[in-house]
């Protein structure tokens, strides 16, 4: 079964005192299925991409998966997991 994964911008870099002034490096993804859900995030920091994604499952999470140049491809990587 497919499930419609949607990105949900919940992190950012931060300018400064500015709120929300950098670029997003944090997702928390909607769409999952039943008692699970998920995140998207950036280990590199905003000069190099390292994006990873974490599933949780009944409240128990296993360890961040991937090395993904973009978020996009991150999301791709979690739908195909999740098949």
């Amino acid at each position: 079964m497919t499930y419609p994964l949607t990105l949900d911008a919940d992190t950012w870099l931060s300018d400064g005192p500015a709120h929300r002034g950098g670029p997003a490096i944090g997702y928390r993804i909607n769409g999952m299925p039943e008692r699970q859900e998920a995140r998207i995030a950036n280990f590199g920091g905003p000069n190099r991409a390292d994006w990873r994604f974490l599933r949780t499952s009944g409240g128990k999470s296993g360890g961040w998966t991937g090395n993904y140049e973009t978020v996009q491809e991150a999301l791709v990587a979690l739908q195909l997991d999740l098949q």
